[in-house]
């Protein structure tokens, strides 16, 4: 990276601005932070995103379960062109 590429005025380029870049998370989609400001109560420590299109997210207790849950991922992105 050069002095020139730090200088570019890009809404990608985090020296120059405020705030998070541009991207697809900042789109407006209601209640996207919703998860992270008032979480629901529950035991889990590990969580997967198992449907990359629409979201789907599972929580899991304990390790045995969030790796069942990275199966059903990888056997997702095996056929899905979102991963």
């Amino acid at each position: 990276m050069s002095t020139e590429d730090l200088a570019v005025d890009s809404p990608y380029n985090t020296r120059l601005l405020r705030g998070p870049a541009a991207g697809a998370d900042r789109g407006p989609r209601a209640g996207r932070d919703e998860g992270v400001v008032n979480p629901a109560d529950g035991p889990w420590y590990y969580y997967v995103t198992v449907n990359l299109k629409t979201g789907k997210t599972k929580f899991a207790e304990t390790y045995d379960q969030f790796l069942q849950y990275k199966a059903e991922l990888d056997a997702y992105c095996q056929t899905s062109d979102a991963c």
